[in-house]
């Protein structure tokens, strides 16, 4: 068994116990899954942080999502962001999300 994809003997990219993704690809029950344990696992890296717990609903569902896209370390690195979330400075929020290569990415 093998955890991260790798190339077979005759090149195919493989996962697990011989599973051909090239041919196969994955099922979407699989991929439903693996985006349910990805989204509890961004979860519980954000919970670990204070600022985060105090946030709406909304807010934290936004947060997750920006952190999923992005990784944890990647988030941190929007300093300001942090300091505005702590304080309640919601507009100054906005406007560092917005204001970053991060939403350039997102569709409007």
């Amino acid at each position: 068994m093998r955890l991260m994809p790798y190339q077979c003997s005759v090149g195919k990219l493989t996962i697990g116990y011989g599973h051909n993704l090239d041919a196969n690809g994955i099922s979407a029950e699989l991929a439903n899954s693996l985006l349910e344990n990805d989204v509890d696992k961004t979860c519980r890296e954000l919970q670990a942080h204070k600022w985060f717990n105090t946030l709406s609903v909304a807010r934290k569902v936004a947060l997750v999502d920006m952190c999923f896209n992005l990784g944890l370390p990647r988030l941190l690195k929007f300093k300001l962001m942090i300091v505005a979330l702590k304080t309640g400075n919601y507009e100054l929020v906005a406007k560092e999300m917005l204001d970053s290569k991060w939403d350039n990415t997102q569709q409007h």
